[in-house]
């Protein structure tokens, strides 16, 4: 059985509690820290950072569009060592 990473940063007692869109900025800082340590190409890397700034662009409207993160967050999904976070962003954000 494939065991879940351990999170880069650790919530702290802070975190609980806090909105969806503070968990969501905290795990999008935890993918942009892992893929300093994951092989991709510099073509992949740069698609995935500018697919995250795009998702914390999208925070900064009173409503963000759902169907925009669901894209980006898509262009993540097949990156073995993010699926995890992915997936726990997906359920954070409701998309």
């Amino acid at each position: 059985m494939k065991e879940e990473p351990q999170p880069l940063l650790q919530m702290n007692d802070r975190m609980v509690g806090t909105s969806n869109r503070d968990s969501a900025v905290h795990l999008l800082e935890e993918i942009r820290q892992l893929l300093s340590h994951i092989t991709l190409t510099e073509q992949k890397r740069e698609q995935l950072l500018e697919a995250i700034s795009v998702i914390e662009a999208e925070f900064e409207h009173d409503q963000p569009r759902k169907i925009i993160i669901d894209g980006m967050l898509r262009t993540m999904d097949d990156v073995e060592g993010i699926e995890f976070y992915c997936k726990r962003l997906k359920k954070v954000m409701r998309v």
